[in-house]
């Protein structure tokens, strides 16, 4: 009896041996592996006011080595291709779209879950992510603003932030609380605003000009706008893709270490990230 009790001991003493710190994990890695992310922020009030994602984000995803982390679950289920076995972790998909293909991370559902579950839990997560996103050099993440609370440590690990203003009358109202909501909770990076409208809709960028001004006049943000995108393909809808791509360009600043930020917030859950 005592030596089954023995046994039991130095396996219990083993297996906790064997579990992997958070040092050793995040030591394991790599910064070498550039890798750049914005955050598209919708209004999930008014997303039925967008167009469908893959008809227009290849216009702004790069052509190489992007992908887009649908967190937002913004992609039509039809449209990703089916698996025979059900997976823990969600994994990349080839989507085709009109004109080109483009790579998808779908939603994990249980993400928050998992972000402030047990830690073996959630490197456990964080290892199928990083051979997930390894080899891109972009990535695109979709998030709706009712999720942003549990989305801080993909916040504070984006190089920017595009928020996407639908064409609604309450566009600027609902796109000022989000700003303000980011500002509060410690973002104080680039945030760029993308307008969509209608193609008989007015297209003045009056709603990206109002939240301009008054995330000016009440928070002293510079917001910036990039332009607009039509929800059918006229040449006015690719000079503002044209737009979008040469200021955001001009405006970017880089961190290209997304990976490694967003595993060492979801590690440590530092606080104002989880």
């Amino acid at each position: 009896m005592n030596n089954q009790a023995s046994t039991l001991q130095n396996l219990v003493e083993t297996e906790g041996m064997n579990q992997e710190t958070p040092e050793d994990f995040l030591d394991s890695v790599p910064r070498t592996n550039k890798c750049s992310a914005t955050a598209l922020i919708f209004p999930q009030e008014y997303r039925s006011c967008f167009p469908e994602i893959t008809s227009w984000i290849t216009a702004i995803m790069g052509k190489d080595k992007a992908c887009l982390w649908d967190q937002a679950g913004l992609v039509n289920e039809a449209m990703l291709p089916k698996t025979h076995t059900t997976l823990r972790y969600q994994t990349p998909k080839i989507v085709k779209t009109h004109s080109e293909t483009i790579t998808v991370l779908p939603k994990q559902n249980d993400l928050a879950a998992i972000i402030k579950g047990p830690q073996q839990e959630r490197i456990r997560f964080l290892r199928q992510l990083n051979h997930n996103l390894k080899n891109y050099s972009e990535v695109w993440i979709s998030i709706v603003d009712t999720e942003l609370k549990t989305a801080f440590a993909h916040i504070n690990a984006v190089d920017k932030i595009c928020l996407m203003v639908p064409d609604h009358p309450e566009a600027a109202i609902k796109c000022y609380e989000i700003v303000k909501v980011l500002r509060n909770n410690g973002y104080f990076s680039q945030i760029e605003l993308l307008e969509f409208a209608s193609r008989n809709s007015d297209t003045s960028q009056k709603h990206t000009n109002k939240i301009k001004k008054v995330a000016k006049d009440f928070l002293g943000l510079d917001l910036i706008g990039l332009g607009m995108v039509l929800s059918s393909n006229t040449e006015e809808n690719e000079k503002s893709i044209f737009h979008f791509l040469s200021e955001a360009q001009r405006t970017k600043k880089q961190r290209n270490d997304f990976l490694f930020v967003f595993n060492e917030n979801v590690v440590y859950q530092i606080p104002g990230t989880i």
